[in-house]
């Protein structure tokens, strides 16, 4: 019993002690704040205004009425008409043209004066007359039998295919028949076909000669009718 009255006597002290330690930071605190100088703050400036100038828009006018105009009794008035002292002309001008009268001398005339004597005309040379007189193609043997009546073949016959064939023959320097052609045809192709085969197998020929006696291509013209035997 006591022991435990000993230890609260010691407890009681300690906090005895803490409380006066508490007290004296609380004094020095308030010593040293006290102590301590205070630099009040500046106060704020006052408001300071400007006049600022608004320039306002112009009220519109108000239109003047426009009173009633009357017409005047009296009549009115007309100038007297301009009359100038002189006519004026309103002709546009046109270029002035100078004729000049001034005559121009004469000179001396220059004839171009031809000269004399005989006159000598030239004429064309005149082609050397043909040694030969040019000769035509012609046949050897007679034309009649280049086409008989026996190259009628029947079928023609029975067709009654009829006609006059003209052909034009192209004769070689070899007296040959080169080239047949058809000039008026006997409207029937077999026809004209067998004259140029006919003719160009069985006709002979003279080669034609030019004017020097040369043999050259000549030409014959020939006929043929087609006619159904009696």
């Amino acid at each position: 019993m006591a022991y435990v009255d000993q230890g609260m006597a010691a407890d009681r002290k300690k906090a005895a002690a803490g409380v006066i330690v508490i007290h004296a930071a609380i004094g020095t605190v308030l010593v040293t704040g006290l102590a301590t100088n205070f630099i009040p703050a500046a106060p704020p400036k006052p408001f300071e205004g400007h006049n600022v100038e608004i320039e306002l828009p112009k009220p519109t006018p108000t239109p003047t009425p426009i009173e009633d105009i009357k017409p005047s009794a009296d009549p009115i008035s007309q100038p007297d008409p301009f009359t100038p002292d002189q006519a004026i002309d309103i002709t546009p001008a046109g270029p002035v043209i100078t004729i000049s009268t001034t005559p121009v001398p004469a000179g001396p005339i220059t004839r171009e004066v031809l000269p004399t004597g005989p006159i000598t005309v030239i004429q064309p040379p005149v082609p050397p007359a043909p040694r030969f007189e040019p000769i035509a193609a012609k046949p050897r043997n007679s034309p009649s039998g280049w086409i008989t009546q026996s190259d009628y073949r029947t079928s023609w016959i029975n067709r009654e295919y009829t006609g006059v064939a003209r052909f034009q023959l192209s004769i070689g320097t070899n007296g040959r028949v080169q080239n047949c052609q058809i000039m008026a045809s006997t409207d029937h192709s077999v026809l004209d076909a067998a004259t140029c085969k006919l003719a160009s197998r069985r006709a002979r020929f003279e080669a034609a000669r030019d004017g020097n006696g040369e043999k050259v291509v000549g030409s014959y013209t020939g006929s043929v009718r087609w006619e159904l035997p009696d």
